[in-house]
């Protein structure tokens, strides 16, 4: 979805990285074995020979044919990971930040890392899951992710088994039941923020304390829990829907439903401006016409097989749809315009 910058990780672009970036990965591989190794053995063959028994099941994880040696692809496994272990540490404070590292002495190349880390090109399999490992990744991360509580992010990792980093990031966001109605999950537009608005209904900020996907329409009243809008945020929403199309088997397709959703609802600038004033878009890119592009782009040329959000368009149409809302919602407007004309 989006070209590596800097960092290869992984065997689709492995070798393709400066020989300067590779040094720092092989910098901080040592840097952490020379941490945890015991005195007496060497953790490194060790390593080599772990991942070396998993190699075929690591292989089955791609869905092209890797062109690496059985020597290359395991090197580059335990290299690459023993690199993002260190970052990831060095991140959380565990490691020691070496004072001329030039990955923590530039904010731009930690940023173009974290950026490199997300590509669904990029992805490395998680061989050792666990609670801890999944925390130091979120903690580097968190300038990624979208508005979570922390109990509740802690709660999502409870017994999750990642695939990848990015299968990881995508996890903490389905914290909540499944969406829509099984029986009727056709993709359905719904109309604007502006005309929607104009035909009294109204958005509230939804609640933090459970995934940004739980969007609510109840009584004319639409509740969208709080979503920071930034150029981060497109590249983690487009690689996360990637990934959701490239997966095989029963797939529910929270990222994609998402993003067609926001699509239908956000169609200009002027839609922006209507959730960012409630709340709901926090906005830091240059302008709200900048912000409508970007829900524009989420699901360009996306299929979609299964809408989580059929059930809740099916009211939020019928809602629009009813005459009396928008001839009371008229007459209310004209009345309050003429009381304000009065006081004047």
């Amino acid at each position: 979805m989006f070209r590596r910058k800097l960092w290869s990780i992984g065997p689709f672009h492995h070798g393709k990285s400066s020989t300067t970036f590779e040094g720092h990965k092989l910098r901080y591989a040592r840097e952490l074995l020379s941490q945890i190794t015991p005195i007496g053995t060497n953790l490194l063959e060790e390593c080599v020979a772990c991942v070396k028994t998993i190699e075929y099941e690591a292989r089955k994880c791609y869905s092209e044919h890797i062109n690496l040696s059985s020597d290359g692809f395991v090197e580059m496994m335990v290299i690459d990971g023993l690199f993002i272990i260190e970052l990831f540490r060095k991140k959380a404070n565990i490691s020691k930040i070496e004072r001329d590292d030039p990955i923590f002495d530039t904010v731009s190349v930690l940023k173009l890392l974290r950026h490199d880390l997300v590509l669904l090109e990029n992805q490395l399999p998680m061989i050792f899951n666990g609670v801890s490992l999944n925390i130091l990744a979120l903690q580097f991360f968190h300038e990624l992710l979208l508005p979570q509580v922390e109990e509740v992010v802690q709660k999502s990792l409870s017994g999750c088994e990642a695939k990848h980093l990015l299968d990881l990031l995508g996890k903490t966001f389905h914290n909540l039941p499944k969406l829509g109605n099984e029986k009727n999950n056709s993709w359905k537009s719904i109309p604007s923020a502006t005309k929607l608005k104009r035909a009294g209904v109204r958005f509230v900020v939804g609640s933090t304390n459970g995934s940004f996907l739980d969007i609510k329409f109840k009584d004319g009243v639409m509740e969208i829990p709080p979503m920071m809008i930034k150029y981060e945020t497109d590249m983690l929403m487009r690689n996360l829907i990637a990934y959701e199309l490239s997966s095989v088997g029963k797939v529910t397709y929270y990222m994609t439903s998402y993003g067609f959703l926001m699509e239908s609802l956000i169609n200009s600038g002027e839609d922006v401006r209507i959730l960012r004033k409630q709340g709901i878009l926090k906005n830091h890119l240059s302008s709200d016409e900048v912000g409508a592009l970007l829900f524009k782009e989420f699901c360009r040329k996306v299929p979609i097989a299964n809408f989580n959000y059929s059930e809740l368009c099916d009211q939020v149409n019928s809602y629009y749809e009813t005459p009396w809302h928008r001839r009371v919602w008229r007459i209310l407007r004209e009345s309050l315009l003429a009381c304000m004309w009065s006081k004047n």
